[in-house]
């Protein structure tokens, strides 16, 4: 009788073990970074027309997307026991990206725009020109219609350490190259230029420390490949990279006026290894990663039910991840980034008007 239920019971794991997960690989992309510093100038004349007020705020915008030079693949089978299968749902960004594992939160982008952070008055002094040529106010008058006047500056750059200069964007050109004459033509100084610097990059976060495990045994810090109950998840390396943003009022001003001044997440070129548990024979194993739009990890989470124990030791050292903007931030960033540029328009009409400034 006792052989019988024995039988029965290997037949009975016999059918349970054809319900097999398919046998689908995967593919999604390592994520890549664009960043573009960005200057927002306003110009106005005081009630005098005697002195230019220049009013300088800058930012850093960064993008995220997939670099399809550098695909990767999983095998959602490995993920299945030898007598167990895994229940997995893998999320995606529209353009390939991991976006998360058992988890159906939204990707976290990080920061669109991050601007506003000093804005700076300058006053140009100089005695009024003759009608021939037009003055800087003159220029003013005629662009702006009798309100401040914007231009733009800008310049993409990559995360190598390196010193260079933004550029006017091209719808300012004419605007740019008159105000620059009538300061030539008063002999006054040339409007502000802006340098870019671009620090040395270091790692973004803790490297996390991870006690593999197969046959009871330790292994180094990478997975092994073959008698573990996990699997290696391919993920992006960081690197933070220090930027500012500098006012100078001349090419070598030698005391610069820090506009801006933080810090870019970028991938790096290299990957590492985070544990996916396999499906357990006995209880419940499970994991939920949740990842930024940079590839950083925004959440990671392991858990695991009364059955056999774990053959995966826990992470020692996760770190502390970089996370980015939940939408709401990010559209209250793009505003802010709008309500900068009102703002200072009108503190350059409060300067020029001081008596018609409402409060």
């Amino acid at each position: 009788m006792k052989l019988q239920l024995a039988t029965t019971s290997l037949a009975a794991l016999g059918l349970t073990a054809c319900a097999t997960t398919p046998d689908v690989t995967v593919s999604y992309y390592h994520p890549k970074a664009e960043s573009r510093a960005l200057v927002t100038q306003t110009i106005a004349c005081d009630a005098a027309k005697e002195n230019l007020i220049i009013g300088n705020s800058a930012g850093v915008s960064t993008t995220y997307s997939a670099d399809t030079a550098r695909p990767e693949t999983l095998k959602i089978a490995q993920l299945s026991g030898d007598w167990a299968n895994s229940d997995t749902k893998i999320t995606f960004t529209d353009d390939g990206r991991l976006k998360g594992i058992n988890t159906s939160a939204t990707g976290k982008g990080e920061e669109i725009v991050a601007a506003g952070i000093k804005v700076a008055s300058v006053a140009l002094g100089f005695a009024a020109a003759p009608a021939v040529p037009p003055t800087p106010c003159d220029v003013i008058e005629t662009y702006g219609g009798g309100k401040p006047v914007n231009l733009s500056y800008s310049a993409e750059f990559g995360y190598a350490h390196n010193v260079s200069f933004l550029s006017v964007d091209a719808g300012g050109g004419p605007l740019f190259d008159a105000l620059s004459k009538a300061l030539s033509s008063a002999s006054k100084s040339p409007l502000p230029s802006f340098r870019l610097a671009v620090g040395k990059s270091e790692p973004a976060l803790p490297r996390a420390s991870y006690a593999w495990t197969a046959g009871g045994a330790a292994t180094p810090p990478e997975p092994p490949t073959k008698g573990a109950n996990v699997v290696p998840l391919r993920l992006t390396k960081h690197v933070r990279v220090p930027v500012s943003v500098e006012a100078l009022e001349t090419p070598k001003d030698p005391s610069p006026d820090v506009l801006w001044k933080g810090a870019v997440i970028a991938p790096a070129s290299d990957t590492y290894a985070l544990p996916l548990p396999k499906a357990a024979f006995f209880g419940k194993q499970s994991m939920s990663l949740e990842l930024s739009e940079a590839g950083v990890i925004a959440s990671v989470g392991y858990g695991s039910e009364s059955g056999a124990a774990s053959a995966m030791n826990s992470a020692s050292a996760l770190g502390t991840a970089i996370q980015g903007d939940d939408p709401a931030t990010q559209a209250a960033k793009i505003k802010g980034q709008a309500d900068l540029i009102a703002q200072q328009q009108r503190l350059m009409l409060c300067q020029q008007k001081p008596e018609s400034c409402e409060p």
